[in-house]
């Protein structure tokens, strides 16, 4: 894969910090000035992997009225001029993945959940896109602007960008996909947040489009909210589709994307299967000519059939607990460092009435301080994962503080703990288990706990196993099942750590949906995320998201957590080169995968 430019963290918050200093620059004579504005990274059609990025030097700064990112503008074809030969896919790869088996496996992303994009991100695309270094570059999006700091988001799209039936991709099509996910999708954390965070998508013109926020004086910085490793962007299909199909999902041999690949079948529990676009009979995919011509994602829940499928060649690649990873030692490995914070959510046990002891300060702190979280590391994840002081903030995070530790191992506290609470020893916790993509060992983790709980404390524990459709079906109705108790959860990273805040530790009103959130009502860390996603300066951004990692750490309000390196094995003989999401558990750029050389 091969990118021109890219934007770096503090470059991509150096654009952003725009929005903080507009307001004053009319007031302030002597106002610092800000930076010139600056090309959106843009990906060229490729057919190979990507290089080690360079780091670029900051821009000059200059007054400018509002923040305009500009992409990297194409190329005109000389005339006469012969053209580069551009490579026919071969071959197939099968990849077979465990928590893709929990997912609904919807063809159209309205009415899955965001594990789906394990499989359509082979056939669709997304406005904003980001490289497996996690940094955001332009995709459908050629460029964004907003001309009032950050409330209004205005997109120019690529021109000429095809969908897999020929027709080319316009304004229509992007506002048509975006408000029927609110209009008509389930109330998931895709079409949830959009339905409640931003107003319907207008077409400015045929390749511009334009959203605000709801609420009015709130700030995003919306382009990170619209990627493509969010789980708030939409991907996009023809307006056409739309209308067939307006109210329920479209069969997964009718899914049309603008991606280098089409969904051709979808079997749910079994396959789904996409076909490269072929550049001699339909044409070049703008971005990327993959290698391989046919990629088949397999919902694969074992962990040891996933193995044995690796080692009698009947899958290429996979994704390994890190307790096994000894059992593919011989094998090619590739890792998503840092790829998620893993633990337990209690769901909107904070402050909901049917809550009845996770409300208690005392009771938190003392199913903390049972945990031995080092033990945890080092046996169940085979030292592929390390303590931390809260959700969210691995090593790699912004405003991460080295100095938090996580909290002691203490059971003797702990019971002492219970006994100063009057603690009803009869009270039964649920701990749902739940796979999440990225973690194989999630649901191994929830049983570890319930266990430490029952040997340290006298606790009583169900477990409960689940999947997404069903856990979230119990959080949107309040069920008393899960409210007050535990479900397995893990969090990735963002180039804005306010998405994943957003997604697991703020209340419903901020969240869009009741689903994964420990507070029902409004919470003390709603105002600072809600200040997290508007700052723009480097050290300012730190500072709250300090301070959001202190409250985590100091109220108890999830358990855990769990810095964990999310590991895959793949075949060398037919995989030459891979390159995961790096600080995601999200399984992407399969279309960038190369056969040995």
């Amino acid at each position: 894969m091969q990118l021109t430019t890219r934007i770096r963290p503090k470059a991509l918050w150096a654009l952003a910090g725009l929005l903080a200093l507009l307001a004053l620059l009319g007031a302030c004579a002597g106002a610092e000035p800000t930076a010139t504005p600056t090309s959106t990274p843009t990906p060229t059609t490729a057919v190979g992997p990507a290089p080690t990025p360079t780091p670029k030097a900051s821009p000059t700064p200059t007054p400018t009225p509002r923040v305009i990112l500009v992409a990297t503008p194409t190329p005109t074809p000389t005339p006469g001029a012969v053209k580069p030969a551009v490579r026919e896919p071969r071959g197939g790869i099968t990849v077979a993945n465990g928590p893709l088996a929990n997912y609904p496996q919807s063809p159209d992303y309205r009415f899955g959940v965001s594990g789906d994009v394990f499989f359509l991100h082979l056939a669709f695309e997304w406005l904003v896109g980001v490289t497996p270094d996690h940094q955001l570059v332009s995709m459908l999006a050629e460029s964004w602007e907003t001309p009032d700091n950050g409330h209004t988001w205005v997109f120019k799209l690529r021109k000429g960008v095809k969908f897999h039936n020929g027709k080319e991709m316009t304004a229509e099509d992007v506002a048509t996909s975006y408000n029927s996910c609110a209009a008509k999708g389930t109330n998931t954390t895709l079409c949830g947040w959009n339905r409640s965070t931003l107003t319907a998508f207008e077409v400015v013109d045929k390749y511009t489009v334009r959203t605000s926020l709801k609420r009015e004086g709130d700030k995003l910085f919306l382009p990170a909210y619209l990627g493509r490793s969010s789980w708030y962007g939409q991907v996009i299909s023809p307006k056409e589709l739309f209308e067939k199909y307006p109210d329920r999902p479209w069969p997964g041999g009718e899914s049309i994307g603008t991606g280098p690949y089409r969904l051709v079948e979808v079997v749910r529990g079994e396959k789904m299967r996409s076909i490269a676009l072929d550049p001699k009979t339909d044409w070049a995919q703008w971005r990327v000519v993959p290698a391989f011509k046919e990629v088949n994602v397999l919902p694969v829940k074992e962990d040891g059939t996933r193995i044995a499928m690796l080692k009698t060649g009947a899958a290429d690649l996979i994704d390994v607990p890190t307790a096994l990873k000894k059992e593919v030692a011989s094998y090619a490995k590739a890792s998503a460092k840092h790829g998620a914070t893993a633990g337990l959510a209690n769901i909107m046990g904070m402050d909901h009435p049917l809550s009845k002891w996770w409300s208690k300060k005392e009771v938190r702190m003392a199913l903390n301080l049972a945990i031995d979280r080092q033990e945890i590391a080092d046996f169940l994840f085979n030292g592929e994962a390390e303590p931390i002081a809260a959700l969210h903030f691995s090593p790699t995070a912004e405003g991460f503080d080295p100095n938090l530790k996580p909290h002691p191992y203490d059971p003797a506290k702990a019971r002492q703990l219970l006994k100063d609470a009057n603690y009803d020893m009869n009270f039964v916790w649920n701990i749902w288990l739940r796979a999440m993509g990225g973690v194989p060992e999630l649901q191994a983790l929830g049983e570890a706990i319930a266990a430490k709980w029952e040997k340290e404390l006298g606790l009583k524990t169900k477990l409960v196993p689940t999947d997404a459709t069903v856990s979230q079906s119990a959080m949107e109705k309040h069920d008393p099942a899960i409210v007050g108790h535990f479900l397995t959860r893990r969090s990735t990273n963002f180039p804005d750590l306010s998405v994943p805040i957003n997604t697991f530790s703020v209340s419903a009103a901020l969240r869009g949906s009741h689903t994964t959130i420990p507070w029902h009502e409004a919470s003390p860390i709603d105002p600072l995320n809600l200040q997290l996603a508007a700052a723009s300066d480097p050290k300012e951004r730190a500072r709250i998201a300090g301070q959001i990692q202190r409250y985590l750490h100091d109220e108890f309000v999830h358990v855990g957590d769990w810095s964990v390196h999310v590991l895959y094995a793949y075949n060398a003989k037919t995989i030459g080169k891979w390159t995961p999401l790096q600080g995601s558990t999200y399984l992407h750029f399969l279309e960038y995968a190369e056969p040995p050389s």
